[in-house]
Parts: structure tokens; sequence; C-alpha cells
């Protein structure tokens, strides 16, 4: 494996997500020497060396998951979607107690299906944002 690019990062970064395989990145800052606010997503172009658009929530995001046309902020007690391009809004999920950031998404670039921790004790929530309805399921541990 060999390295395609190094950049030194002036302060602390606690999440990383690459758009697909292009050279879009989503970064939040972390540490005592955050880069960014915890509470920010910087989506930043890497050919241009440049922040392209941020996007500010109301929580200390834990996790973000990219796709073609939607990003996924993941945050302790809840998740946001939206809309990649516009940043609108499309949905708000409320989720069981979440420090760690756990979320699941599939590998597959045209399938926009996601797992998280379900609001209820000890069940997994399926969800599927490919049908026009809220197709959605959950399963017990």
């Amino acid at each position: 494996m060999r390295c395609l690019q190094k950049r030194d990062i002036d302060g602390g970064i606690s999440v990383i997500e690459v758009l697909n395989r292009c050279n879009v990145l989503a970064l939040v800052g972390a540490g005592s020497n955050p880069k960014f606010n915890q509470n920010k997503v910087i989506l930043w172009d890497d050919s241009q060396s440049k922040v392209i658009n941020e996007l500010i929530v109301k929580f200390y995001i834990k996790n973000i998951k990219l796709k073609r046309t939607k990003i996924f902020i993941v945050g302790e007690n809840e998740i946001i979607v939206f809309t990649l391009g516009n940043f609108e809004k499309i949905d708000w999920i409320e989720t069981f107690p979440n420090k760690n950031g756990i979320f699941g998404i599939s590998l597959d670039p045209d399938l926009y299906i996601i797992s998280y921790l379900s609001k209820d004790i000890g069940k997994i929530k399926i969800k599927n944002y490919n049908e026009k309805k809220d197709e959605s399921m959950i399963t017990s541990m």
C-alpha cells in the first residue's frame, strides 16, 4: 500500500470521511486543540486544498457517512440526514445514547441502507432510504 497524499493539519480531528472515490473529505475537529468546532462538518476539496462548504449542527458530531447524494451526521443521541449539495434536512432520527458514534451504511454506492442503535434498549434499526416510503425494520440482539 502506498500513501497517495500527506497533509499537516494544525489541530485535532475526530472524524474523517471520504466521499466515494473522489477528493472530497468531511472533517470534524476534536481534542484540546481542535482544528474545527466539534459541531461543524467541514467539506474539504483536497485537490484544491480548500474548504468547499460547512455544515453546523446543535450537537457534538460522533461520526459522519457520505454517500453520493446524502450526508449522515451522527451525534450521541440522534442522527440527522441532509442532502449533499444544498444541505436540505430530510430526516432526524432519535437514537439510544451512542457515545462512540456506532453507525453502519451499505458499501454499495447506489444503496442508501443504514443501521443504527434504536432508541429502544437492545435493538438495532435498519432503514432504507432508496424507497419512496419509510421502510425500516427493527432487529433485537
